[in-house]
């Protein structure tokens, strides 16, 4: 009795498209703008050192005053839907996932959204910060 791989698979990993393939034509965006992104999120992401395993958010810790956030604060930069006033919106935006939303004159301009919007995507999309918090798993104790 053999079960198809396709059966565990979800509608996004059972389709031949991207989620972000997906996202763009929902938004009615063209390929190139999706080459455009791809290739920007990616010299983003290398450019600001978000492309590896970090263990240096700031999750619970006090904001040093004299300290400005900065790649410590970024997990990484996407694409998704802008969110105003906590309501979503058809809206296609620059999406920076980041430990702690903070007010832009303690963040490090490069990391910035707006900058970043300027910088790597010449402006052509919004911009949104999605605030995370990294759960970490410990383990039990072995009793």
């Amino acid at each position: 009795m053999s079960t198809e791989r396709s059966q565990d698979r979800t509608p996004y990993q059972a389709s031949k498209e991207s989620i972000l393939q997906i996202l763009f034509k929902k938004f009615h965006l063209s390929n190139d703008d999706l080459t455009f992104f791809e290739q920007q999120r990616t010299e983003a992401n290398t450019v600001m050192g978000l492309d590896g395993v970090r263990d240096d958010f700031p999750n619970g810790q006090q904001l040093d005053e004299d300290k400005k956030l900065g790649r410590n604060n970024v997990y990484s930069v996407s694409f998704g839907h802008r969110k105003r006033e906590g309501q979503w919106t058809e809206e296609p935006a620059i999406i920076l996932f980041v430990a702690r939303k903070a007010p832009l004159e303690i963040v490090e301009k490069e990391f910035q959204a707006p900058e970043i919007a300027r910088k790597f995507f010449d402006n052509r999309f919004a911009t949104d910060v999605y605030e995370l918090k990294v759960v970490r798993a410990t383990p039990q104790d072995s009793k």
